[in-house]
């Protein structure tokens, strides 16, 4: 049986580029390169469909992995590459990260700005007022860097309307404190983050300026919203609340 072959208009349609690993270590540097060139080999001998070739990277700022360096995006215009990644980017067709603002670091926002201040930049998509921008901004000013002009995606961003869950107890990250709480984590902040996100122009090039510095970022070429309904991360036993729906056992039910 040949998979490609026998289902190959589904393929062609459905599939837009291959993300060999979501979220990887930096320590798997050498096995995302080999198998992307397992991947172009298929492609070459007509086993697969010719699409771009990606890897999808964290930019998080409290993920362990280093792809970008420092790991703050504050500011945008100091933030560069890491070693890893520069050896990665070569292979790659596409530049993909997957970024959540300030969501994943309530805690130490919270710590920095206060946490009205930490919760209000999380929340926005406004260019100079927005962690979610400066992620982005920290990623196009790597590219220009190393005179990088392959597309950027935005492959994953949301907000939970709940505290993550794992055994029905809320996560804690690895200080001891909640990851997030419910003063975050709700439907309220999820809406307002959603409608920026949808209000957000992706067509123009973002102008803002920070401490001074003024920035004339191009977006991505592409955004995904994690994710259609809720989900059980069965890697880390979490359960998930970043879906548009909620699941019951008989109908998908609107949060928006």
């Amino acid at each position: 049986m040949d998979l490609y072959k026998d289902n190959k208009s589904d393929f062609d349609q459905y599939i837009i580029a291959y993300a060999i690993g979501n979220e990887p270590e930096t320590t798997q540097t050498s096995m995302i390169v080999d198998s992307i060139k397992t991947i172009r080999n298929l492609v070459a001998a007509g086993k697969l469909p010719d699409k771009p070739i990606t890897s999808v990277m964290n930019m998080n700022e409290t993920a362990p992995q280093q792809w970008i360096i420092p790991k703050s995006s504050y500011p945008p215009h100091k933030c560069e590459f890491s070693g890893d990644y520069k050896l990665l980017i070569d292979h790659l067709d596409i530049v993909c990260f997957n970024c959540y603002g300030g969501y994943f670091d309530q805690n130490g926002l919270t710590r920095e700005l206060g946490g009205a201040k930490a919760l209000e930049v999380s929340l926005s998509w406004v260019p100079g007022k927005s962690i979610i921008v400066n992620q982005i901004s920290a990623i196009r000013s790597a590219m220009m860097k190393i005179k990088s002009d392959k597309p950027f995606w935005l492959t994953e961003t949301g907000w939970s309307s709940s505290m993550l869950l794992r055994d029905g107890k809320p996560v804690i990250d690895i200080d001891g404190n909640l990851q997030t709480d419910s003063r975050w984590s709700n439907i309220e902040n999820m809406k307002k983050f959603y409608n920026g996100f949808i209000k957000f122009d992706a067509t123009q090039n973002m102008l803002f300026e920070i401490d001074g510095t003024s920035y004339n970022i191009k977006p991505p070429e592409k955004i995904f919203y994690f994710s259609l309904r809720d989900s059980h991360l069965s890697r880390l036993e979490i359960d998930e609340f970043f879906g548009l729906f909620e699941i019951d056992v008989t109908s998908l039910k609107s949060k928006i």
